[in-house]
Parts: C-alpha cells; sequence; structure tokens
C-alpha cells in the first residue's frame, strides 16, 4: 500500500517490485488477495473506491470498480474464503459487501502461467 496510489506486488525472490499498479492518485490504505484466484487482488482507496484487479486479464488497470457510500475511505479489505465475496470497510465503520461476478473467482488454467511468468518479470528490467 502506498501513499503515492501505487501498489507495488513483489516477491521473496527479487527486491525491485515485480509489478507496480495505480489505481487511484489517491492514498492506498488496503490490499487483499482473492483465495479463488491467485491472480486477483481488490485494493481500496482514499477516494471511496475498491479497486478489483485480475492480473492475467489486465496489468494496466482494475477489470472493476466498486464504489463505497458516501465515498468515504476504504481502510479495510476482506474476500470470503471461497472468494466470492468481497466486503470492504471504511474509517467511520461503515462496511459494504459485494458478490463478485464468477469471472473472478473461478481458476482458468492460464492462472497458473501467469503467475508464474509475473515471478520473473523483473529480472528483464
Amino acid at each position: 500500500c502506498g501513499g503515492d496510489g501505487v501498489i507495488r506486488v513483489h516477491n521473496s525472490l527479487q527486491a525491485s517490485a515485480v509489478i507496480a499498479l495505480e489505481p487511484s492518485a489517491a492514498h492506498i490504505y488496503a490490499v487483499a488477495w482473492s483465495p479463488a484466484k491467485q491472480l486477483v487482488l481488490a485494493a481500496g482507496g482514499g477516494d471511496g473506491w475498491v479497486y478489483v484487479y485480475d492480473l492475467a486479464v489486465s496489468k494496466s488497470g482494475p477489470v472493476n470498480r466498486l464504489e463505497m457510500p458516501n465515498r468515504r475511505a476504504v481502510v479495510s479489505l476482506s474476500f470470503s474464503p471461497r472468494g466470492d465475496v468481497l466486503a470492504a470497510g471504511d474509517w467511520v465503520g461503515s462496511v459494504r459487501v459485494w458478490q463478485l461476478d464468477k469471472r473472478l473467482t473461478e481458476p482458468h488454467p492460464r492462472d497458473a502461467e501467469e503467475a508464474a511468468g509475473m515471478s520473473y518479470a523483473g529480472d528483464e528490467q
């Protein structure tokens, strides 16, 4: 998470980020990885939006944006154990829950290949 609105994804084998995501110019206060698909993550911004990424589909931008009521900063995120539900909390204690689309919850055989490819992407920079 970062105050500059950038999410830097690292692996344990290299010091530099494998990928950097910029969903918003606002602070990013929370990030959660899906337990269902290894390349799906959600990021909560200070702008009141939840940005959902599927890195197997796009590394350049979120595949979905979910709005919090009253657009308060998102400070907490959690996927359900099956990865089909995403909950987000704001700084005043409000919680919003979304049922996610099946394309974000059902693993695809290509996902493992994409994840393996990202592991070494930093070496090419």
